[in-house]
């Protein structure tokens, strides 16, 4: 029973279920309107059911055996309890920055500076850090700007800069 109501499977219960919310509230809209609300759902509950039936069926030696990829620098898994806290104020901080960065400079900039700056100062090299960097700049442009024509709001140093920048 432990198993059934692990934290992985109460996560994913609740992944479903925000899918199914997305769902429901998307049955009242129009359909060109909601279309991607309902691929998405429909993908999201299907893989979310998935997952879950996977997790189930393993047995308890199998889940002792299964190798876990993780993607945490290698303080989360210190033993010290104040190095992994250290790791997670590391984590607030980067992520207050990039909210700051957002209203200073805008999203699409702050993702791009994002996206370098956490991946040089966490052993990315040169050449890693630009392709990355160049992907996330492409596929903003490219999918935000050129496809769906997102309006993107003013940034803090957009408005100051404004008066002297002709757009």
């Amino acid at each position: 029973m432990t198993r059934v109501l692990s934290g992985r499977n109460v996560f994913t219960l609740f992944i479903i279920v925000v899918f199914g919310g997305a769902l429901f509230m998307a049955s009242d809209w129009p359909l060109r309107a909601s279309i991607i609300v309902l691929v998405l759902g429909t993908l999201g509950i299907g893989l979310g059911a998935l997952q879950l039936v996977l997790d189930l069926r393993k047995t308890a030696e199998e889940e002792r055996n299964t190798p876990r990829p993780t993607y945490e620098t290698p303080s989360f898994e210190a033993e010290d309890p104040r190095l992994s806290s250290l790791a997670t104020y590391e984590t607030w901080a980067w992520l207050v920055g990039l909210v700051v960065a957002i209203f200073i400079i805008g999203l699409p900039l702050a993702l791009i500076a994002f996206v370098f700056l956490y991946c040089k100062t966490h052993g990315g090299g040169w050449l890693l850090s630009l392709l990355l960097t160049s992907g996330i700049a492409v596929f903003i442009y490219g999918i935000y700007v050129q496809i769906m024509h997102v309006y993107w709001p003013h940034s803090w140093l957009g408005e100051m800069l404004q008066p002297w920048i002709e757009i």
